[in-house]
């Protein structure tokens, strides 16, 4: 059996409960909700942690499993109120500033404002958890590409050698080495953020 990896992104917008939800594939938790896409593929789970911050976790294993994680400690209070609804082939998860949607086949998660405007969607395959193993470990390999505006700029990602400041459109391998230093958060020039969370 493969070693749990479980990628989960943080939508932290810089300008920046209970609900009952009913659809067949969709299940109600305290702080959200997760959905099982009909065409298979991950499992995603979506927590809300405030008004402006939505944990977004896909689980190939589609169990959930707590493990630690590697770059955050989970300690924050949650605040504001949320709803959870379903409209068609979308579950809908409405805060005071954003609004999350799944797309119940596939998956994929977008995020808008509350007046409609797109802050954040993924490709529409733009996720995949492919198995591999090195040195008798089993793993996934994980891709993520989102969609973006042609003038938006990303910031981050920690310390690299490329002399590098806007990562649109680069491939950046997340690792630390010598002079190199891995921070898993991207700042996009649309005031939002995306922290990504591997748990083992």
């Amino acid at each position: 059996m493969y070693k749990k990896i479980i990628y989960s992104f943080l939508l932290c917008l810089i300008f920046c409960g209970g609900v009952q939800v009913q659809a067949q594939n969709v299940v109600n938790i305290s702080d959200g909700i997760i959905v099982n896409p009909k065409q298979g593929g991950a499992t995603v789970r979506l927590r809300v942690i405030s008004d402006r911050i939505i944990r977004v976790t896909a689980d190939p294993e589609k169990d959930f499993r707590q493990s630690a994680s590697l770059s955050v400690i989970d300690t924050l209070k949650r605040s504001g109120k949320w709803s959870a609804s379903v409209f068609g082939n979308e579950a809908i998860v409405k805060t005071g500033a954003i609004n999350a949607i799944v797309d119940l086949s596939t998956g994929r998660v977008r995020f808008l404002e509350n007046k409609g405007n797109t802050i954040l969607a993924e490709k529409e395959t733009g996720r995949t958890f492919e198995p591999d193993s090195y040195d008798g470990d089993s793993f996934y390999k994980l891709t993520q590409v989102f969609e973006s505006s042609q003038n938006e700029a990303f910031y981050g990602l920690g310390q690299h050698q490329e002399g590098i400041m806007n990562y649109k459109g680069r491939q950046v391998l997340l690792a630390q080495n010598n002079t190199e230093v891995a921070v898993p958060f991207v700042l996009s020039s649309r005031n939002y953020g995306i922290l990504w969370d591997i748990i083992l």
